[in-house]
């Protein structure tokens, strides 16, 4: 029997707000929601047929931690751009993939922020698609799709694979949408930076800021597993030298990157106590993981947690 999965997991994001993430997106990528039935948690599903919309939030662990999944049945093909929509309205990671095995499609796609960091896939009809560098066969080797996919969700949560697919349902509803209207095309190459201050407390944080820190940059706080956890972000290209001056003023290390969006490459920095410790480039999903561990690891969480708070609640640095 063929199967079609035209699906996508979003790490860190909860139940509260997940309705009103993903209706921004649709409309982002002009998708109308036609009408929606909330589902019951836990229970029996009802056979998603065309035009369905599939959502839930699952619960990722006892002691905190969530994630949004999001399945499409109909559509002739996946619409990558509704997910790197989804990216930016989530605030976060977007992990995407289509599976078709009557016509032997498979695609794996990576977002974050509303910028496109690869998209690798191949069908018979339009042969494949590569943004980013790496063709499909390159990003799985030897494993097939869904193994990488699955991969990707144990290691931007930090669990075991198969809590992608069972473990308990927060929130969960079916929307009828009208088809993509749009073709994907990479988006124009626009550099955002972002940077990270974990485990700082916030009293320390309203020092500096009282110091000049940041100054440019808007920022929100958030605690992760019981820590603090800072996040600032600015459009353009980030200055080395100002995240080794902001890491002055913080008790906490500071992770800065740098990403431009189309699968071109990213560049990133680590500073603290005044000085730069290291730096870097990378392209793909693979190496920008690597980089947001760096950030993560110090809140004890996965490098996909620490995001999926949505694109609001930030204030400028004064």
């Amino acid at each position: 029997m063929a199967g079609h999965f035209i699906d996508c997991f979003a790490p860190g994001v909860g139940p509260e707000a997940a309705a009103d993430r993903i209706a921004a997106a649709l409309s982002r990528v002009q998708r109308k929601v036609l009408s929606r039935q909330r589902l019951t948690p836990g229970g029996q599903a009802p056979v998603a047929g065309p035009g369905t919309l599939r959502w839930r939030v699952q619960k990722l662990r006892e002691d905190g931690g969530s994630f949004l999944v999001v399945e499409e049945t109909g559509p002739a093909r996946w619409d990558l751009s509704f997910f790197r929509a989804l990216s930016a309205t989530v605030g976060g990671i977007v992990v995407a993939r289509e599976h078709y095995s009557r016509e032997e499609r498979r695609g794996l796609a990576t977002f974050l922020f509303g910028r496109t960091v690869e998209v690798a896939a191949r069908d018979p009809q339009h042969g494949a698609t590569t943004v980013g560098g790496t063709s499909l066969e390159q990003l799985t080797g030897t494993r097939s799709v869904d193994d990488v996919y699955e991969a990707r969700f144990a290691e931007l949560t930090n669990t075991l694979a198969f809590r992608l697919r069972e473990g308990t349902v927060l929130a969960a509803e079916d929307w009828q949408v009208s088809p993509p209207v749009e073709r994907f095309a990479a988006e124009k190459p626009a550099a955002q930076s972002q940077a990270f201050l974990p485990n700082l407390e916030a009293a320390a944080w309203k020092k500096a800021l009282a110091a000049g820190a940041a100054k440019g940059w808007e920022w929100r706080t958030a605690t992760v597993r019981g820590a603090s956890f800072v996040e600032l972000r600015r459009d353009g290209a980030f200055d080395e030298a100002d995240m080794a001056g902001l890491s002055a003023k913080v008790p906490a290390v500071v992770t800065a990157l740098e990403v431009r969006g189309a699968g071109e490459p990213f560049r990133w920095s680590e500073a603290e106590k005044g000085k730069v410790v290291e730096r870097g480039t990378g392209s793909g999903a693979p190496e920008l993981f690597k980089v947001l561990y760096r950030a993560a690891t110090l809140v004890g969480e996965g490098p996909g947690m620490v995001f999926g708070r949505g694109a609001e609640g930030w204030t400028p640095a004064r």
